[in-house]
C-alpha cells in the first residue's frame, strides 16, 4: 500500500496586514520549517497532525511516499507565488505515482490571494488529476472550518474532539483508522458522499 503524504497549514487571518509569502513558509515561523521528501518522515516525533499518521501507517506492506510539509505562522492572504509552489509540488508528485491513497495535514482556514479557498482549490486540482484510487484527507483540519468546497472534494476529513492545540497528533492518528472505516475508493467513485466529523469542545 502506497500512501502519499504531505502538508499544507495556514491559519489565514483576512484582516491582517501583512501576507504568506514562500520565504515565511521556508521559516515555518512557530511551526518546523518546510521539509520535503525524507524530512516530512522526520516530523513524526513533532506535534503535528501528519506526525500521527506517520507513526500510525507501521507494517511491511506500508509505503509512505513524503513529499513537503509546510506551514507559515497566521497572517494574511498566501500570495500565489508561494501557493502555486508548495501546491504545484505535490501536485507534480501524485499523478506519476501508483497511489493507494492520499494524507493531507491541512488547516482548513487558508485563503490565497484572489482565492477563498486555499484547501478547497488544492483539493479539486488533485482530484482532477487523479485516478480512480483513494484518495484520503485528513490530517490537521477541525470541521469547523471546513466549507461545502472541501467536503466535496476530499473523500473524508477527521475534526478534533477537543482544542486542535492538544492533541494533533492522536488526531492524524485516527486517520488510519477512518481510512479503513469505509473505502476512499467508493467515495471517489461517487458512491458515497465525503465523510466529515465535526469538533466537539
Amino acid at each position: 500500500m502506497r500512501i502519499l503524504v504531505a502538508g499544507f497549514q495556514h491559519e489565514t487571518n483576512t484582516f491582517a496586514s501583512s501576507k504568506a509569502a514562500y520565504d515565511g513558509f521556508v521559516r515555518g515561523g512557530m511551526f518546523p520549517s518546510i521539509a520535503r521528501g525524507e524530512g516530512v518522515i522526520a516530523l513524526r516525533d513533532v506535534n503535528i497532525p501528519v506526525s500521527g499518521f506517520i507513526r500510525s501507517m507501521t507494517g511491511p506492506d506500508v509505503r509512505l511516499v513524503p513529499v513537503i510539509w509546510a506551514a507559515a505562522t497566521p497572517s494574511a492572504h498566501i500570495t500565489t507565488d508561494a501557493f502555486e509552489r508548495i501546491a504545484g509540488e505535490i501536485l507534480s508528485v501524485a499523478p506519476s505515482q501508483p497511489l493507494d491513497g492520499i494524507c493531507l495535514d491541512l488547516h482548513g482556514a487558508m485563503v490565497r490571494e484572489h482565492v477563498d479557498d486555499g484547501e478547497g482549490e488544492l483539493l479539486q486540482r488533485l482530484r482532477s488529476d487523479a485516478r480512480p484510487e483513494p484518495l484520503s484527507d485528513g490530517g490537521g483540519r477541525a470541521g469547523i472550518d471546513e466549507n461545502s468546497r472541501q467536503q466535496e472534494f476530499g473523500a473524508f476529513s477527521r475534526g478534533f474532539s477537543t482544542d486542535r492545540q492538544l492533541d494533533p497528533g492522536g488526531q492524524g492518528a485516527r486517520c488510519r483508522r477512518c481510512r479503513s472505516s469505509r473505502p476512499p475508493l467508493e467515495t471517489l467513485a461517487g458512491r458515497h458522499s465525503p465523510e466529515t466529523s465535526g469538533t466537539s469542545l
